[in-house]
């Protein structure tokens, strides 16, 4: 800020003040040509979303030593043109250390893959306006011309010498590709997973990875969530998404949005990316880039990072079949983002446990929690969006969505191909309805049957839910299909017998269920 004894009077290097602007009876002016750190300007600008010529110019970086010959400049020019009369100056100029770089002389060749000689080297500094004087054999001391503030580093040097020099004269070469080395197990999983969902007719995105608050409140993420904490950008694109997504969401839905806006009301789409969860934990590391970092350097770099797992995202609106002589359209439901994460999840090798789950971001009881089997952690969310959510967007009602841990689920999918055992024992076939109170979801009860079957089960799949007359209110009818088979031998009447009976036993011993 501007001041003097009668108050504010302009922002520095950005806008100037009502008070103190030229109008047609302005008589005696001030000039005024000052130095401004870019840093300082750009951030002011930005806070105040204020850009002018000058904050445009300053932004970009001025040559600090202008300032006084500018100003004379001026006051001439007025003098000579204008009728002006020549008052005085004064001067007040804060200390400011000048910019030395230790440079090696051979550091332009080893960077540029080609021999660029010592007399040339200096040639290229002298011809950009920098100083020099010698350090040791080989090396400089560098002092950049005021004009250049860019230039902070040897890399910096290295780039005018090789670009005065000629880009065109770099030579082109190869690297040798390692023998016996190619896609990680990680990497084909991935083009797997895309590959495979490109396939189910969903479209891949790429959404900017910023997000800001509002994005977050439209979410509705409480304060405590961990979402709400992501690493923030020194220098954001805009204003309005400043941090980098701790969710794939507000890029999916805002992709969705625009093309909904532009008459596309039926969309599948898809997308793999990084998310990041948490804070940089110290801003002070700089290795530089004149040598590959020490592993202690590299181990405190990856220390201070935050969690950067892949996800995946999928989002669904309006029809995911279209209306013909078949009959009408098929609307998308939260059973449509699910199955894509299942399909994804068979895909890779993987059996995920599906129960009723709550996420802020989804309806309330159209919304499902997946976990692997035999994993706790929660890998994420599918079902139908929050009303609130899909309002905001202005999308299609009743939308849905999912989003998934993927760097969980390849990392527990199997790392090599497992051929399917074949049986010659025939397969034997139960259907089960169980009548047990609202409150237990239809994973739980699974879970116990699968329990009771134990290594004879195959497959089992809900084939029916039923809540009417002819049970209690408070209760609900889930009734199972089970695929059974022995390896070594046909069961018998009496080994399915007990097999039933224990599933009932124990159905009724975890939940009360009984038998419908």
């Amino acid at each position: 800020m501007i001041a003097d004894s009668s108050g504010p009077i302009g922002l520095a290097g950005t806008m100037g003040g009502f008070t103190s602007e030229i109008d047609e009876n302005t008589t005696n002016i001030a000039i005024e040509a000052a130095f401004f750190p870019a840093s300082t300007v750009a951030g002011n600008s930005r806070r105040h979303k204020i850009s002018s010529e000058a904050s445009r110019r300053f932004e970009r970086g001025v040559d600090r030593e202008l300032a006084p010959v500018a100003s004379a400049r001026v006051c001439a020019l007025l003098i000579e043109h204008g009728g002006g009369t020549y008052a005085g100056m004064s001067a007040v100029e804060a200390p400011m250390s000048e910019t030395v770089i230790e440079f090696d002389l051979d550091l332009a060749t080893r960077t540029a893959g080609m021999t660029i000689d010592h007399a040339t080297v200096v040639e290229k500094l002298d011809a950009i306006g920098a100083t020099h004087e010698p350090r040791g054999p080989g090396t400089l001391l560098v002092t950049p011309a005021s004009w250049r503030p860019d230039l902070t580093q040897p890399a910096d040097l290295v780039e005018e010498v090789v670009r005065l020099v000629g880009y065109e004269k770099l030579p082109s070469t190869l690297p040798n590709a390692p023998a016996g080395r190619g896609l990680t197990f990680e990497q084909r999983a991935r083009r797997r997973v895309g590959n495979f969902l490109a396939g189910r007719g969903l479209h891949e995105i790429r959404a900017y990875p910023f997000i800001g608050s509002a994005d977050l409140d439209a979410l509705r993420l409480p304060d405590a969530d961990p979402r709400r904490t992501s690493p923030s950008l020194v220098n954001p694109l805009s204003d309005l998404a400043p941090k980098m997504r701790s969710t794939l969401l507000p890029g999916l839905l805002s992709v969705a949005a625009r093309n909904v806006g532009r008459g596309e009301n039926d969309l599948a789409l898809y997308e793999i990316g990084s998310v990041f969860l948490g804070e940089v934990t110290k801003s002070d590391l700089d290795p530089g880039v004149e040598s590959k970092p020490s592993d202690q350097a590299w181990v405190n770099m990856q220390q201070a990072l935050p969690a950067q797992p892949e996800h995946l995202g999928v989002v669904y609106c309006g029809a995911v079949e279209s209306a013909g002589v078949w009959g009408s359209p098929r609307m998308a439901s939260w059973r449509d983002s699910l199955d894509a994460v299942l399909a994804v999840a068979d895909e890779l090798g993987i059996e995920l446990d599906i129960r009723s789950g709550s996420d802020p971001s989804f309806h309330p009881g159209r919304c499902a929690q997946l976990t692997i089997v035999g994993a706790r952690d929660v890998i994420g969310f599918a079902g139908e969006l929050h009303p609130s959510v899909v309002e905001y967007w202005n999308l299609p009602k009743r939308s849905c969505a999912a989003e998934v841990d993927l760097t969980q689920l390849i990392r527990a999918a199997p790392r090599s191909a497992v051929a399917p055992v074949f049986s010659n024992s025939p397969l034997a076939k139960e259907d089960l309805a169980f009548v047990v109170e609202r409150r237990y979801s239809a994973a739980e009860v699974e879970a116990i049957i699968r329990e009771g079957t134990g290594d004879l089960l195959e497959a089992i799949r809900l084939f029916d839910v039923y809540e009417g007359d002819q049970i209690p209110s408070s209760h609900k009818s889930l009734a199972y299909s089970l695929r059974v088979r022995s390896e070594g031998h046909t069961l018998s009447a009496e080994q399915l017998h007990e097999l039933r009976d224990r599933i009932i036993s124990l159905v009724l011993e975890r939940v009360g269920g009984t038998l419908r």
